[in-house]
């Protein structure tokens, strides 16, 4: 019994030597991703680029003008948003493309080849 023991001990401790494996392909982000749709909330910004990663930054509270640096996947852009009147929805998704005139948000991804994708919403 006590043999049957030490093996299964040595077996458990043998396991937790072992490194996990590394993660494949999917860790490195995909060059020449664009962000294609983007979602204005109360307390954050999300993103959603071509190759299917999420990407977040918190709101800051009371700000017309903001940004940082996307977070929570593998594009760590830098982003610009301009708040020209108060959000007064709890969503506001964001269109691809420049603004228009009567525009209340802007939004500008600097992404990895230092191009800028934009988004408004009226």
């Amino acid at each position: 019994m006590t043999r049957v023991l030490a093996i299964t001990l040595m077996a458990l401790l043998t396991a937790c030597t072992i490194a996990p494996p590394e993660r494949g392909p999917d860790t490195a982000p995909a060059v020449g991703a664009r962000p294609v749709s983007a979602i204005l909330y109360k307390q954050a910004l999300t993103v959603i680029y071509d190759d299917g990663a999420l990407c977040a930054a918190d709101r800051p509270v009371a700000k017309s003008i903001w940004g940082s640096a996307l977070s929570g996947c593998p594009h760590l852009h830098s982003f610009t948003v301009e708040e020209v009147s108060p959000l007064t929805s709890v969503r506001l998704p964001l269109r691809l493309g420049e603004a228009g005139a009567g525009a209340q948000v802007k939004l500008a991804v600097v992404i990895a080849d230092g191009s800028v994708v934009n988004f408004a919403a009226p």
